[in-house]
């Protein structure tokens, strides 16, 4: 039974996983069918992730990883996100809670950003 191109370079590239010059693509790739069944057993990305980079077989941070497997796992072929997509690590996502609640809502009908009055609050001056 004869394999697919893909599958056969799929499996040098995981022979060749010392090889410091593979495209981290490549080597992702390489791995992939490893980690789809890693996440499908339950495992954290994050976990799958650290193992994997200790062990050198991917190099690539954590947040490429995860785009990684967004687009190659989650969603292969498209260019929309999935409806499943893993997202950054949960600093990422309290930094951008954290900016959004620091902005004040605008009021409706105003625009947002800074109105200069010429006729200064009696109150306000001292």
């Amino acid at each position: 039974m004869t394999t697919s191109y893909p599958e056969q370079l799929g499996e040098w590239v995981k022979r060749r996983r010392s090889s410091k010059g593979a495209s981290p693509v490549a080597r992702f790739l390489a791995v992939r069918d490893d980690v789809k069944a890693a996440i499908d057993a339950g495992y954290p990305i994050k976990t799958i992730w650290t193992q994997m980079y200790e062990s050198q077989c991917v190099n690539v941070s954590y947040d490429t990883f995860i785009r990684y497997v967004n687009r190659y796992i989650n969603n292969p072929g498209s260019t929309a996100p999935a409806k499943n997509a893993v997202r950054p690590s949960e600093p990422v996502q309290q930094a951008k809670r954290d900016s959004a609640a620091r902005r004040e809502p605008s009021r409706p009908g105003t625009v947002a950003g800074f109105t200069f009055n010429s006729d200064p609050k009696k109150e306000d001056l001292i």
